[in-house]
């Protein structure tokens, strides 16, 4: 089944929330990744291409990627969206795991002290909260990116949840663009 056969997929009805993180505030803590054709710009051009209504779009990149930032425009993206909506979330940049087990994705102010980043376990959280869809797409292109599906896992859900990532909960990632871009291709 394609994208274009009705019922697959409603790009109208589509809220995507992309964030890309590819420099840091702290570059002691994480380094920058090239900045040089980055992918997840290409994603956000093609959802655009595909018809997701631009207005149904956040994008917050490097620096307008803070932890509060992220968090803040989560919950009110997701309050726009309606019954029976689909959410694409995207995060690519560094992912980080605590000695207790905890995941993050590395915001733009993150540090390994006083900010670890965006917890992955707050996404469902949020979603749940604030999402009145229906379903869920969740990817990541980061080291740890398989925590996502254990977020989903491990908490009761109303939204219908897909994970797709570049590694699994205990792995690092390629940090090659190598996931984004096998997204990329599929979508188009």
């Amino acid at each position: 089944m394609s994208l274009t056969t009705p019922g697959a997929w409603d790009p109208r009805r589509t809220w995507a929330f992309v964030v890309g993180t590819l420099e840091w505030a702290h570059p002691e803590s994480f380094a920058s990744f090239p900045k040089l054709n980055r992918r997840d710009a290409a994603l956000v051009d093609l959802l655009r291409e595909r018809g997701v209504p631009a207005s149904q779009i956040v994008y917050l990149q490097d620096e307008k990627a803070t932890t509060e930032r992220i968090q803040s425009w989560l919950e009110s993206h997701l309050a726009a969206a309606g019954e029976g909506d689909l959410l694409l979330l995207y995060y690519c940049g560094h992912g980080a795991k605590t000695e207790e087990g905890a995941v993050y994705f590395a915001s733009y102010g993150a540090d390994e002290v006083e900010d670890p980043g965006w917890t992955v376990a707050s996404i469902p959280e949020t979603i749940e909260r604030h999402f009145r869809g229906s379903r869920a797409l969740l990817l990541a292109d980061c080291c740890h990116s398989g925590s996502l599906a254990d977020a989903v896992r491990h908490r009761p859900r109303r939204v219908a949840y897909a994970c797709l990532a570049s590694s699994l909960a205990s792995e690092l990632s390629t940090g090659n663009w190598t996931f984004t871009e096998s997204l990329l291709a599929g979508l188009a």
